[in-house]
């Protein structure tokens, strides 16, 4: 039986295996639990899906509300993995293109309910719908957090 090494690349394999295992399942923890909220507005008093509903899951909730659920499953489950691996910039420039793209489609949308009834887009249920974005809001700040950290240099390593 040999040990690994710290340093060695079995280890190094092992600790970026280890990284995307946690950010897929923090990306799955945050995707489903927005979700849930999504739901719980549908549910709170509306037929179809509400403008915040639609702008959880942008741009799928947009384009193709048939694939919502399961693009915004996908969508939170990829980006944990790449902020996971953000060392690598083609991960983190990965993540940062895809965020781009789901505020775009999210502001498109907030554009387009302008011209809308906006209050009867809302469900009657404020306190879930502040729910529903104090999550959203904490959890994007969290993503940039960790895409920041990422562009940061390694600090010297001491001996």
């Amino acid at each position: 039986m040999s040990r690994v090494q710290r340093g060695s690349p079995t280890s190094r394999q092992d600790e970026r295996r280890y990284r995307r295992i946690v950010g897929a399942r923090l990306g799955l923890l945050y995707s489903v639990t927005l979700l849930a909220l999504a739901f719980s507005l549908t549910r709170a008093g509306h037929d179809g899906p509400s403008l915040v509903v639609q702008l959880l899951t942008a741009p799928f909730g947009l384009l193709m509300p048939e694939v919502a659920i399961t693009g915004m499953i996908v969508l939170w489950t990829l980006i944990g993995v790449g902020v996971a691996m953000a060392q690598n910039a083609r991960a983190r420039y990965a993540v940062i293109g895809t965020l781009a793209i789901h505020y775009a489609a999210a502001a498109f949308g907030a554009i387009a309910a302008a011209g809308t009834n906006v209050p009867a887009a809302i469900p009657p249920a404020p306190l879930l719908v502040l729910a529903s974005l104090v999550l959203y809001l904490a959890g994007q700040v969290a993503i940039w957090f960790w895409l920041a950290r990422a562009f940061r240099p390694p600090s010297p390593v001491r001996r």
